[in-house]
């Protein structure tokens, strides 16, 4: 793992080791009996610490007996120059009767992870209390409560796995970006099954694609959009709220921008470019919300108007 400037390439648990007594020194004592099962264990100033490293699979997580968090942050601070990546989630895990502080990276598949995490028993030997998860990730946004999920793995949740997706992608995005991708998902898709209608490329499965696209759906619930909660061989279904937010930024971007504007656009996506003078004044929640007020009060009209009449019958 590893691969940026001041990150560190390891290949195994036992480099691993190697990498933490040269950083801690005397600090820290590691029996690298179980290195070659991708296991460490020992003391970190004299508080117990595991260490579960995978690199392939782009996981590790490391629990430790100090529950004031100080061997957590210390070691983690030097484990996330290892996974070049910020970790996923922080708990207290329970084994026959001892409790362990840890905190876990899952490089690969950061989402389905957490979604186990949230909705299921994900490890043999212990339980999870406290979930912590991490980043601006949310327990609302991951919760199934599915009794369907017993084989955990080898589920899909429309709308929580990212398909093709880099969920790093849209840790930050602003709702006009997020439009602009929902949009340019679903007019590759139009594309690729076209070609595939008509011969021009072998026919291939679409998995995750489809999968990206609803994820990306998905993401629009921080901007305000009501959607469905995911669950189990269950799509995203569009509704009202969401309708309005992609009508809303679909007629600025292709009837309000001009062709030179949306070029300019293009350009500015292409080079990590500030996009904010290309996106609409207002908000489409506020539009969506007087639009719906409005439609509330004509109806209260209609519906006094038809009372008064047969008031008067």
């Amino acid at each position: 793992m590893g691969n940026k400037d001041n990150n560190i390439t390891l290949v195994d648990a036992l480099e691993l080791s190697t990498f933490l007594e040269d950083t801690f020194l005397d600090d820290i004592d590691l029996d690298v009996s179980f290195c070659l099962f991708g296991r460490l264990e020992g003391y970190f100033k004299n508080h117990q610490i595991r260490i579960t490293f995978v690199p392939d699979e782009g996981y590790l997580i490391l629990s430790t007996s100090d529950m004031t968090g100080d061997t957590l942050n210390t070691l983690a601070a030097s484990l996330k120059q290892v996974m070049n990546e910020d970790p996923i989630a922080k708990y207290k895990l329970v084994s026959d009767g001892d409790e362990m502080l840890s905190i876990e990276w899952d490089v690969k598949n950061p989402e389905k992870r957490v979604y186990e995490l949230v909705n299921t028993s994900p490890f043999a030997y212990g339980k999870v209390y406290d979930l912590e998860l991490l980043g601006d990730r949310k327990r609302d946004d991951y919760h199934i409560g599915s009794s369907q999920l017993a084989n955990s793995k080898k589920v899909r949740i429309p709308g929580l796995d990212p398909g093709c997706i880099d969920p790093k992608s849209v840790v930050n995005i602003s709702e006009g970006k997020l439009y602009l991708m929902i949009s340019g998902m679903h007019t590759y898709i139009a594309e690729l099954q076209e070609k595939m209608i008509h011969g021009l490329m072998p026919k291939r499965d679409l998995t995750e694609e489809l999968l990206g696209a609803e994820y990306l759906i998905y993401q629009t619930r921080r901007f305000g959009v009501e959607l469905d909660e995911p669950d189990v061989d269950k799509h995203i279904a569009p509704t009202p709220s969401y309708l309005f937010f992609m009508n809303f930024y679909a007629w600025h971007f292709e009837e309000v921008l001009s062709r030179k504007e949306r070029y300019a656009l293009a350009v500015a996506i292409k080079k990590g470019e500030d996009i904010s003078a290309f996106l609409p004044s207002g908000s489409w929640l506020d539009h969506y919300n007087k639009e719906h007020d409005d439609d509330t009060t004509a109806n209260q009209k209609r519906i006094g108007s038809f009372k008064n009449t047969t008031d008067i019958q």
